[in-house]
């Protein structure tokens, strides 16, 4: 099904950072296929921008938000309103009025960007959706009890814990249990240097047979399956490298997940094994800047196509991989190499 229905005008707000490039990449996008569909709302918290709330309307620099068919809100990350942005140039010692000014800013817009879907927008995504996806144990808890398929998982600062999960088990990986972050290997040094009752709980996974997909999914249709590979260190040297698969036995799974977490631009992480679909993560704001540049144009285009209800082009098979882009030359890759040895092996 087509998310705009086609024969009408449509208008397709992007509210992000003033320099985020993929909203920018995907407004090229839009506006090849569709001129002048596409407004962009720059999301910088600027003095510059106007907005007026009333019962009935919402607008931006005199852009009435009711009467765009959908707005995707990018780089509008969860913020806690209670915990204050760490700096070692600020002096808590008194009182600072810039906090409670940012404090009170982030709530304004939050409040705004939620209240859109009352007024009929369509957001990709509400605050909401970032909200329940930032707490992974619980996402991954609630996702399991439904039915879907996830690894073994524990969260947990508690030494005996962790040594009763990793034994036996030859592969482990952890990540923080908030936030967005990447799963990384989970070896001695990192069980030693994390793991106690003075630090936050991480957690910690079993890894399944198969390789990682990501697949970014626009209301529960997956646009992508991105199939990936470590870095090796030669030779030749190369970074991690990305090439396009068809999964077509992920898609009822991934279009669960999206009506579970009430998503509707997400990218899933999962690996493919058993005949199952073992999910390892959910990102409500997916980034694609790290992806080789043709992925990402290929990515914009597809997305630019569904949001304007036009058929997306189809998977790109059997191309060779394509490695993460990088500003470094080639003899200097040791470095980066040596830098990323904690998280694969």
């Amino acid at each position: 099904m087509p998310f705009i229905g086609e024969g009408t005008r449509v208008k397709i707000g992007l509210i992000a950072p003033s320099r985020h490039r993929e909203a920018a990449r995907l407004q090229k996008a839009l506006e090849a296929r569709a001129p002048g569909c596409a407004i962009r709302l720059n999301l910088d918290f600027s003095e510059d921008d106007r907005t007026a709330l009333d019962a009935t309307q919402t607008h931006w620099n005199g852009v009435d938000l009711a009467q765009l068919d959908a707005v995707l809100l990018m780089g509008f990350a969860y913020c806690d309103p209670v915990i204050p942005s760490p700096s070692l140039h600020q002096d808590w010692g008194v009182w600072r009025y810039d906090y409670l000014a940012e404090q009170q800013t982030y709530s304004y817009f939050h409040s705004l960007f939620q209240d859109l879907e009352r007024r009929g927008v369509r957001v990709l995504n509400a605050p909401d959706v970032h909200m329940s996806c930032f707490a992974r144990p619980a996402l991954f808890e609630r996702l399991r009890i439904a039915g879907l398929d996830l690894p073994e998982t524990l969260c947990t600062n508690r030494m005996e814990s962790v040594r009763a999960f990793t034994a036996g088990r030859q592969t482990v990986v952890w990540r923080p249990a908030t936030g967005r972050s990447i799963w990384q290997l989970f070896r001695d040094a990192q069980r030693e240097a994390l793991i106690a009752f003075n630090r936050p709980p991480i957690m910690i996974a079993d890894v399944k047979a198969g390789p990682l997909v990501r697949a970014y999914v626009l209301n529960g249709q997956a646009l992508m399956f991105l199939a990936f590979d470590y870095p090796h260190d030669g030779p030749p040297e190369r970074l991690e490298s990305f090439w396009e698969i068809e999964i077509e036995e992920a898609r009822p799974a991934l279009a669960r997940l999206a009506e579970l977490v009430a998503g509707r631009w997400l990218e899933v992480q999962f690996i493919f094994a058993e005949g199952k679909v073992w999910i390892y993560d959910v990102d409500a704001d997916p980034a694609t800047e790290a992806l080789p540049a043709v992925l990402q144009e290929r990515l914009a285009n597809r997305l630019a196509a569904s949001l304007l209800g036009m058929p997306a082009e189809a998977p790109v098979l059997g191309e060779p991989p394509r490695e993460r882009q990088t500003m470094f030359l080639r003899r200097m890759l040791r470095i980066l190499f040596e830098f990323e040895e904690s998280k694969y092996s």
